[in-house]
């Protein structure tokens, strides 16, 4: 397979964006202990603290400012 590129004719890797993206749905970036370095436990209970300390917000797009179009999660057609 090749490489991908957005804006740019010479793409450094698998994908290669030169600009502003939008994503609807998922990243994933796999956790690789080869790439990591200082690795130390921490007290959950701080990190749950500070979890505790985000303001949580539950909303819908505004019809004007979004519209969706796609297939089913439930495959249905």
């Amino acid at each position: 397979m090749g490489k991908v590129g957005v804006n740019t004719d010479h793409p450094e890797e698998a994908l290669t964006v030169h600009g502003n993206m939008r994503l609807t749905g998922h990243l994933t970036q796999p956790s690789d202990m080869r790439a990591k370095n200082n690795i130390e436990e921490i007290n959950p209970k701080n990190q749950l603290e500070n979890v505790s300390k985000l303001r949580i917000y539950k909303y819908t797009y505004r019809e004007d400012y979004a519209a969706h179009a796609g297939i089913p999660q439930d495959g249905r057609q």
